[in-house]
């Protein structure tokens, strides 16, 4: 009967580990680096680095350049979908295990504090693209709590730079 009692709680305690750590899900990373002028205007730097061991895709018009969103601080936030690509034109890129990426992204109009976010899922570009844009069970099994846990918080299924500061 002892043994039944420390087991239960031992039990418990490992399946409430198991659920934090798919809602907690480590993949890539967005750093803010610094401003620069470029031809059309004042842009932002990003590092996207990869320190996991597996293959992350994202959506993108090219290698260097995800579809994006920007989070805009202010009064509230702003979530606003980044849309300078026709839909045509995106397609699955792969960003290797322990790899880093540099992005950038027009500054947006007033100039405020803000940051910007990316949908990263685990596998390769020809792993997605055999799959189809459907998210796996298990993906969107994870996306689905983690909204219900966390429902006040902008597009969860991204995942957001720190805040550049202009």
């Amino acid at each position: 009967m002892k043994h039944k009692l420390i087991l239960l709680p031992l039990i418990g305690l490992l399946l409430v580990g198991g659920i934090l750590l798919c809602l907690w899900r480590p993949g890539p990373t967005i750093r803010f680096v610094g401003f620069h002028e470029g031809k059309l205007g004042r842009l932002a730097s990003f590092r996207v680095v990869n320190d996991t061991d597996e293959a992350y895709s994202y959506f993108g018009g090219e290698p260097s350049a995800p579809a994006f969103s920007y989070k805009i601080d202010g009064p509230s936030v702003v979530d606003i979908p980044h849309t300078t690509w026709c839909l045509t034109g995106l397609h699955w890129h792969t960003l290797a295990p322990h790899s880093v990426m540099e992005i950038e992204v027009s500054v947006p109009q007033p100039e405020s504090p803000f940051a910007v976010g990316a949908r990263f899922e685990r596998g390769t570009a020809e792993e997605l693209g055999a799959r189809g844009p459907r998210l796996s069970f298990m993906s969107e099994l994870i996306l689905y709590l983690r909204k219900k846990i966390l429902p006040g918080s902008a597009s969860p299924d991204l995942t957001w730079s720190d805040t550049a500061r202009p």
